[in-house]
């Protein structure tokens, strides 16, 4: 979309980087795991692009409706007077309102495939945001909502691969378990599994864990694989890191900065005042978040086969 950069307005408010096949296609999906994963990247894109694609359905209609009128002035009846009878006319007005359809209908598909149509057609796209940004305040602030909400939705599809992992790992390996520092298992949670331990064990070590914790995630993920220590570098990444923080502050701080989050990251915001999130951090956490994710898999799906 670089050759849109005119519409600063607009990318700078909405994510407008790609779509969901774009950047998911090549997410293994041969277990529940990554289904699940793929599925809640997808809703983050979704959730994302949810601007775009509204002026997108707008562009579409308004140059069919372009075509479209045009062709019925042109293909129009002549006077009712002119034909033998009522019917003929009507047969008439039937053909013509066909044939303005189907040629409405080529004309608009050969203008998206040109490479001047697209063009046009995204610049009456990009300049319809762009025009509402300029003119509605109160659109500005609820697109500055989803792109914290959104931040939120990635850390969490993130978060839930972690647990879930842990969890299948745990119950398939219980051998795994009793290493783990576990003095006591709080009744209520024996009792939500009738007492059953043994098949339970991934769930009873998750319920005791903070999952929206980035150091207690990657503490788990080393006590199921504490040999890994490609997996467990990949988790100290920076954006992973920031993406956490950034959750945190609009979760429990309504989105305002403090001192431990420009003290843990390298950013360095104004205190109290909210965070700037660009949709380019929205396009960086993804890809991260991708990345990583894939490499927990691809360990979780070759353990799953050889044991």
């Amino acid at each position: 979309m670089e050759k849109y950069s005119q519409f600063k307005l607009t990318h700078s408010h909405f994510f407008s980087h790609y779509k969901s096949e774009e950047i998911l296609s090549d997410i293994n999906t041969e277990s529940e795991l990554g289904e699940s994963f793929k599925h809640n990247l997808g809703s983050v894109i979704s959730t994302l692009r949810l601007p775009i694609t509204l002026s997108v359905s707008r562009t579409k209609l308004h140059l069919f409706d372009k075509f479209h009128g045009s062709e019925l002035i042109l293909n129009a009846p002549m006077p009712k007077d002119l034909y033998d009878s009522i019917e003929d006319f009507k047969t008439a007005q039937t053909e013509g309102k066909k044939k303005a359809l189907d040629n409405a209908q080529k004309k608009f598909f050969e203008e998206l495939e040109s490479k001047e149509g697209a063009e046009r057609f995204w610049n009456i796209t990009f300049q319809f945001l762009e025009n509402c940004l300029k003119q509605n305040q109160e659109l500005q602030l609820a697109s500055r909502e989803v792109l914290k909400q959104s931040t939120v939705l990635l850390w969490t599809s993130f978060e839930v691969l972690a647990r879930d992992l842990v969890i299948k790992v745990f119950n398939r390996h219980s051998d795994k378990f009793k290493y783990l520092n576990v003095k006591s298992i709080p009744t209520d949670i024996l009792e939500k599994y009738d007492y059953n331990i043994k098949d339970h064990l991934g769930e009873i070590y998750a319920e005791q864990r903070d999952w929206s914790n980035l150091k207690k995630i990657q503490e788990s993920i080393k006590q199921i694989w504490p040999e890994k220590d490609d997996l467990h570098s990949e988790l100290k990444d920076e954006i992973l890191y920031k993406i956490n923080q950034r959750r945190h502050l609009i979760v429990h701080k309504k989105g305002l900065v403090d001192d431990q989050y420009n003290r843990t990251t390298s950013d360095n915001y104004e205190i109290g005042k909210e965070i700037p999130i660009k949709p380019k951090d929205l396009k960086d956490g993804l890809e991260n978040i991708k990345k990583i994710g894939q490499k927990l898999l691809r360990k979780f799906n070759s353990e799953m086969k050889t044991s």
